[in-house]
């Protein structure tokens, strides 16, 4: 697959985009539309329609996402079983990457990525989506280090 080449459910109103033709230019959809999407580019005051073929899902951490745990709880350590869970939930309730990918509005690729444990940094309205589409929490894709 190509730059703008991806499956509609990959962008969604609120997700970080990426313009294609300007890899800097980073936005936000406000809007999709049947072609295009109206996207609030970072420093720009108005919306602008773009053609959904030439923009893409911004992967990676947004600037100033990070955020900083409780004083009380910094020394709690927890380990991301998330890829664990997700394989047993699959099971259980016999569901294939895509339907899963479907039932979640997850692209295929990203269902894979988690399966596999490949990507450590897994956005929380993608744990979000996972989480209602296996009908846990979560906080079950957490689990608390013990010495």
């Amino acid at each position: 697959m190509g730059p703008g080449d991806f499956c509609m459910t990959d962008v969604r109103e609120g997700h970080r985009v990426r313009c294609v033709d300007d890899r800097a230019r980073v936005g936000t959809v406000e809007a999709l539309h049947k072609t295009s999407a109206d996207v609030l580019f970072d420093g720009d005051d108005d919306t602008s329609r773009v053609k959904l073929e030439r923009i893409e899902p911004k992967i990676g951490r947004t600037a100033g996402t990070v955020q900083t745990p409780h004083k009380d709880i910094k020394d709690i350590a927890f380990e991301n079983v998330t890829s664990l869970v997700v394989k047993e939930r699959m099971a259980k309730l016999h569901l294939s990457w895509n339907q899963l990918a479907e039932r979640s509005g997850l692209s295929r690729a990203t269902i894979a990525r988690v399966v596999r444990g490949e990507d450590d940094r897994v956005p929380s309205t993608t744990l979000e989506a996972l989480a209602q589409a296996i009908g846990v929490t979560p906080s079950v894709f957490w689990r608390k280090v013990t010495d």
